[in-house]
C-alpha cells in the first residue's frame, strides 16, 4: 500500500508538473491589435459582419449604394468603403471611436447640413444608436 501510495504521488506530480507549466504560459500575450478590422473580443462588441451590415446596411442602403451601380461610386455595402473612403466633402464615412467626426452619423442623423440619409425615410434611433456604437467601439469588421 505504501509503494502504491509513493508511485502514485510520483505520477501525480509527473503530470501535475508540466499542466502547470502549460496553464501558466496562457496568460496575457501583449496587447492584441486593435482598430478597423480586428477580430471584436467580447461578445458585446457590434461588428460589421455581424450587426452593421444585415441588420442596417442591406435593407436600407443597398438599393442605392450597393453593387456596381452605387451612387456616387459609394459601395456601402463594402466595409472598406465605411473606413477608408471619404466623402465628396473630403470627410471620412467612419473615424474608428468617434461617431461624432464620422459623416456617416451626421448623415443618418440629418445633421451638419447634409443631406439626411437614407433619402426617403430615416432610420429609426435605435438603428442610428447602433451604428454610433459600432463605431464609438473601433468600427470592427468580424
Amino acid at each position: 500500500m505504501t509503494r502504491w501510495f509513493a508511485t502514485g504521488r510520483m505520477i501525480a506530480a509527473g503530470t501535475l508538473l508540466p499542466a502547470l507549466l502549460l496553464f501558466a504560459g496562457c496568460g496575457d500575450m501583449g496587447d492584441a491589435p486593435t482598430g478597423p478590422g480586428t477580430n471584436a473580443d467580447d461578445q458585446n462588441t457590434l461588428t460589421w459582419v455581424d450587426h452593421i451590415r444585415p441588420n442596417i446596411v442591406q435593407p436600407n442602403c443597398s438599393a442605392c449604394h450597393g453593387g456596381a451601380l452605387a451612387r456616387n461610386g459609394l459601395d456601402l455595402g463594402e466595409f472598406d468603403e465605411w473606413i477608408d473612403a471619404e466623402s465628396s466633402y473630403g470627410n471620412p464615412y467612419v473615424v474608428p471611436g468617434e461617431p461624432d467626426s464620422s459623416e456617416i452619423v451626421w448623415r443618418l442623423e440629418g445633421t451638419g447640413g447634409l443631406l439626411q440619409m437614407p433619402q426617403g425615410g430615416e432610420l429609426p434611433p435605435d438603428q442610428i444608436d447602433r451604428v454610433r456604437a459600432w463605431i464609438e467601439q473601433g468600427a470592427v469588421k468580424e
